[in-house]
């Protein structure tokens, strides 16, 4: 197995996704854990949520109206699985990462890289400007990945002079 130990001595970009990956793990999954075992309980925050940002304004309004309309009893029974999924895969990808397998790098990029035509669709049919800051984002970590790993592999194979 191609192993680059990067831990603490990796280069700053590749740190920042570590820390990306490790931020967000535990986000994710305890929001996995509550839809699994208090589904209830993130209905009644949505709705004093929605009920909140009802007295802050126009621009908030819609919001409420949003969350009151796409968070539902069976949304977020949907929802706990693919939060399951996603936490997982972003914990195993954040300690690959740190612990430096060439091969982690290469799944982050598939798994990026998986999400691109449908940021791509997203961003078509309702276009804001998280849809593009994420597209950038992820295409961004994709793009700087397969540099690092083409340039770690050209470091190890050099060509012939």
């Amino acid at each position: 197995m191609e192993r680059e130990p990067h831990g603490r001595q990796g280069p700053t970009g590749l740190k920042l996704i570590v820390a990306y990956k490790f931020l967000k793990a535990p986000a994710v999954l305890f929001l996995a854990a509550w839809l699994t075992f208090a589904p209830d309980r993130v209905l009644g925050f949505e709705q004093r949520l929605a009920a909140e940002l009802l007295e802050w304004g126009a621009l908030f309004h819609r919001l409420a109206a949003w969350l009151d309309l796409h968070v539902t009893a069976s949304a977020l029974q949907r929802g706990a699985p693919f939060a399951w999924l996603d936490g997982a895969t972003t914990l195993l990808e954040g300690v690959l990462l740190w612990l430096g397998y060439a091969w982690g790098e290469w799944l982050v990029v598939a798994g990026v890289s998986a999400l691109v035509p449908f940021e791509l669709w997203g961003l078509a049919h309702h276009p804001t400007p998280l849809r593009v800051l994420v597209l950038v984002v992820n295409v961004a970590i994709a793009v700087y990945l397969v540099r690092l790993r083409l340039s770690a592999r050209r470091r190890s194979h050099p060509s012939p002079s």
